[in-house]
């Protein structure tokens, strides 16, 4: 039967509960439809919670996680719970009432990794389900320490790799860059976390900075920062002059006697007399020996000779003349190749030479073991003979053999991408497994051992050589020199042609730079060695539309000074001369081991000199502009290109420094891009004169 409203007496506080009232007592078809039912105590009524959304949707496991959760009809104080895929059920450690839309509740820490629900109780009993999900789970850990991932050189491969695992110690799979970049040609492989490619071109050492986030597979990520070094490739070079030799004995095997290279950067001093040997390997007397070499003409050779008859000449039609270039000569061999033309192939830099000079044309023969790699060979590296040698006049750089492995050209050098006729060195330290057991590596790095070998092999002991002959000068940055193309024969060039010597009692003459600037300031030095000579040496700088410059004549006054009010001369009695007229006691005099500082400022148009670090007629080379105290002044646009120039008369003598001193500074000071080494420091916004600054200011 219908229950029916009882008017007379209300039912008492707490009378009728959930445990008082059977299953099923109550159900629709026992209400009156047309009954009215009223509580005097509190309304039977409430609203269910929605539920809309969730942050973060990652828990840590290591750290209590705040669960910041929004939706509607939420009443406090709410319960909360995480509910797994599993049907596993976590209470919200704290739950925060903040309005009927928004409640915080804390996922604890210790629970099972896993996905999670949250479910929403108001304490009225009514629920809500959300339809997202909570990961609960570690975050990838870096395997991988941050910071430096490798220091590499210029042109050399990359290959390197960072690893993040994920919380069942699995690697992750998913890696990005998401901050700085990689270094142009080097990518990284974004499943496996490799980096690899070859490393690009720089002028200078320099560090990429990137941030690499690892992702695992509850899309869990985790960034940590890395970086790359790639090093600019820095050449030095070694210079042979005054009989210096270096020399060294072949162990008494052989890697392969047929199959091998040798290669080696030259720039070149003289331009005139012997060429000199570049190196030669005697295998016990002069009838048996391999030797590398300019001849009287200065064209490049190659000369095999075996029991004292002509195995192998090949004499380059090239004539290696110019003593402001830096050259690479290489030659490929393998005497196994059944075409004699591809037995011994020379390259000049970078490209094969395929005709010869008359009179040098002769390959060796097919197989043929050649002395250079032979056995208890005797190496020397700057002159042809053992005997009554011709010593090499030049620079060298990158000097290399290899025993026993065949190579290409570009294993030792390449073509620049911006300028593809220009060929340029490449570092060849990845060749140290193919050095064979002759095979040698000269870099010249070490100024106390300038022979030692950086394959690991053995050393070359060293004649006529110190630590100052090691130089900066390089074919990746050129430096000035004088030039002996310039002078007549009253100078005779020394040290590499900065040692400037009069030779003449009657008569004195000039001689000028292998380099010119238009725009710029420049810095050089010039060491006093022997003065006092009537007024000589002269300081000197020039323009290229003077009358003198490079007509090389000699006698009469012959000096810079004598043309134009550009040029001028600094002289040992402290006059100055320019345009042809004298001012005397215009500035100290200078003598033996002074040094005369040279400051050109191209770009306002003004020369200044120092004595000893001191500015004559208190000049002022940072006055721009005003030029206070200049030797001499001009209108830019009215010259043409400058640079530093010399007279010398007598035996009077001055030792140049344009960067790469052939004597011991008390200490070296480089210009602001750290090039050059001088005794005092270049004034502000004033570089060496080399190629590299050349290209940024000149």
């Amino acid at each position: 039967m219908a229950i029916q409203k009882t008017p007379r007496n209300a039912i008492k506080d707490n009378a009728i509960t959930s445990a008082k009232i059977e299953d099923g007592a109550i159900t629709a078809v026992k209400i009156d439809p047309s009954a009215t039912i009223t509580n005097t105590k509190a309304a039977f009524t409430a609203t269910q919670p929605s539920y809309s959304s969730l942050t973060p949707s990652l828990a840590d496991p290591n750290n209590a996680t705040a669960i910041t959760i929004t939706g509607a009809n939420f009443i406090s104080m709410p319960s909360v719970d995480f509910i797994s895929s599993t049907g596993a059920l976590v209470k919200a450690s704290v739950v925060s009432f903040t309005s009927s839309t928004e409640i915080v509740a804390t996922f604890p820490t210790g629970q099972t990794a896993g996905t999670y629900k949250v479910r929403i109780e108001n304490p009225k009993g009514l629920a809500c389900l959300s339809t997202d999900t909570i990961t609960y789970s570690i975050a990838p850990a870096w395997s991988t320490s941050a910071g430096s991932l490798a220091t590499v050189v210029e042109g050399d491969s990359v290959s390197v790799s960072v690893l993040a695992l994920d919380d069942d110690s699995t690697a992750v799979t998913s890696y990005a860059i998401t901050s700085g970049a990689l270094p142009s040609g080097v990518t990284l492989n974004t499943t496996t976390g490799l980096i690899s490619g070859t490393a690009p071109q720089v002028d200078a050492d320099t560090t990429y900075n990137f941030g690499i986030q690892a992702t695992d597979d509850e899309s869990q990520q985790t960034t940590r920062e890395f970086s790359i070094t790639v090093q600019d490739f820095s050449i030095v070079s070694c210079q042979f002059f005054n009989n210096t030799v270096m020399k060294r004995t072949n162990a008494a095997t052989s890697t392969n006697q047929k199959t091998g290279v040798f290669s080696t950067w030259i720039k070149k001093c003289n331009v005139s007399g012997t060429g000199g040997g570049i190196i030669s390997g005697w295998a016990g007397s002069s009838s048996n020996a391999t030797i590398i070499y300019f001849d009287g003409d200065h064209r490049l050779c190659f000369y095999e000779v075996q029991s004292g008859s002509t195995a192998a000449f090949l004499r380059v039609p090239n004539i290696f003349k110019d003593p402001t270039a830096w050259y690479h000569i290489a030659y490929l061999i393998d005497t196994t190749q059944a075409t004699a033309a591809d037995r011994v192939k020379c390259y000049v830099n970078g490209t094969q030479i395929t005709s010869f000079h008359s009179g040098g044309t002769t390959q060796p023969a097919q197989d043929l073991t050649l002395k250079i790699f032979a056995e208890s060979t005797s190496l020397d590296v700057g002159q042809d003979t053992s005997g009554s040698p011709h010593h090499l006049n030049a620079y060298l750089a990158e000097t290399i053999l290899i025993d026993g492995t065949a190579k290409v050209i570009g294993d030792f050098g390449e073509f620049d991408t911006n300028t593809p006729s220009i060929w340029k060195p490449k570092s060849v330290s990845g060749l140290s497994g193919d050095k064979g057991v002759n095979g040698f590596y000269l870099n010249f790095k070490d100024s106390a051992n300038l022979g030692n070998c950086a394959f690991d092999g053995t050393d070359f002991t060293e004649t006529n050589l110190t630590a100052t002959d090691q130089a900066a000068d390089n074919p990746t940055n050129n430096f000035c020199t004088m030039n002996p193309l310039t002078n007549g024969s009253y100078i005779t060039l020394t040290e590499g042609n900065l040692l400037v010597t009069g030779n003449s009692g009657t008569d004195q003459a000039s001689i000028y730079g292998t380099l010119s600037a238009k725009s710029g300031k420049w810095y050089a030095e010039a060491k006093i060695t022997v003065g006092g000579t009537d007024s000589y040496p002269l300081v000197c700088i020039s323009h290229i539309n003077d009358e003198q410059y490079g007509s090389a004549t000699n006698g009469g006054n012959d000096d810079p000074g004598r043309y134009n009010t550009a040029s001028g001369c600094y002289r040992a009695n402290g006059d100055k001369r320019s345009n042809n007229v004298t001012t005397s006691s215009w500035g100290n005099t200078f003598d033996d081991d002074d040094i005369i500082s040279i400051a050109i400022d191209c770009d306002n148009g003004a020369t200044y000199v120092a004595k000893n670090g001191s500015w004559e007629n208190s000049g002022d080379p940072t006055s721009g502009g005003t030029k206070t105290g200049a030797l001499v002044t001009w209108t830019p646009a009215n010259e043409d290109m400058s640079t530093f120039s010399d007279s010398q008369y007598n035996s009077s003598s001055s030792n140049w420094n344009f960067g790469c001193p052939t004597y011991a500074n008390s200490s070296d000071a480089a210009d602001a891009n750290g090039y050059g080494a001088f005794e005092y420091a270049p004034p502000t916004g004033y570089f060496a004169l080399c190629t590299k600054n050349l290209a940024e200011y000149g």
